[in-house]
Parts: C-alpha cells; structure tokens; sequence
C-alpha cells in the first residue's frame, strides 16, 4: 500500500507513478492521499499489506504533519514482517525522506531500497523513475511470496 501526503501536488504525482510501477509488476496496490483518508481506515488496510510506501514532501526540513501522525499512529502496532520504503519531493531543503526511514526503522520495517526523492515538479523522467522504483519493491513482494 501506499500512504501519502501533498502540497503542491509532485509527491501525488509521485505517488501514483509508484503505483502505476507496483501494477506493472501484477500487484495490487492501494493508494492512500492522507489529507482524506480516515486513518483507521489506511491501518486496517495495512495489516493485511505485504509492503508500505510512504510519501511526504518537505516542510521544515522534515516529513508533512499528516504523515508524521500517521507513522506515530501506527508506531504502537509494531506490525511484523512488512517492508518499507520513502518517497517524496523537496523545494528548498530536504529531509522528509530521511525522517520518514527513521521512522519506519524505529517502527521495525525491513527497508531494502533508498529513498526515492525529486526535487520540485517531476518530469517525465523523473515519473519514469519513480514507476521504476515502485516496481522494485512488487517484484520483491513476488519473491516472498
């Protein structure tokens, strides 16, 4: 699954080219924009997610609020066996996505890719990349099983 939060709209675009790369590679993923999503609702989807992806622009150095709250909501759950990963865009200074593997870390995601993030609006290669590296994560969903 994939949760994440927007500004201006390039971590939304973002978001949907990851999934659009996780659908290339014959697996199902849900999309959740957090700004409208209940977060009861994103968690029960979660526990029965092989994987969560997670996205935030920058806001002061660090992840969006939304997305903070998200991760501290679920941080009591300690769901097992999961792998993680962090996606997003800055403008002027970075650190969403850094914020973002430390949390999931402390949480006890298994992360075995970098972070994808872009600066300002993505371009169409950018997109390209960002699909590539959801279908990173689907085919090593496909291997566990």
């Amino acid at each position: 699954m994939i949760a994440f939060a927007t500004m201006w709209g390039s971590t939304d675009a973002l978001a949907r080219a990851v999934a659009d790369g996780v659908a290339a590679e014959g697996i199902e993923a849900e999309v959740f924009d957090m700004a409208v999503s209940p977060v009861a609702h994103v968690t029960r989807e979660l526990l029965d997610a092989r994987a969560l992806l997670v996205g935030s622009p920058a806001l002061h150095h660090g992840m969006l609020y939304r997305i903070a709250g998200y991760l501290q909501y679920i941080s009591g759950l300690k769901p097992q066996g999961k792998i993680g990963g962090a996606f997003g865009s800055f403008g002027w200074s970075s650190g969403a996505t850094k914020q973002i593997t430390e949390r999931l870390a402390e949480i006890g995601f298994e992360q075995p890719f970098e972070p994808y993030t872009e600066k300002f609006r993505p371009t169409a290669d950018d997109i390209q990349a960002a699909r590539e590296w959801g279908a990173q994560f689907a085919r090593l969903v496909k291997e566990r099983g």
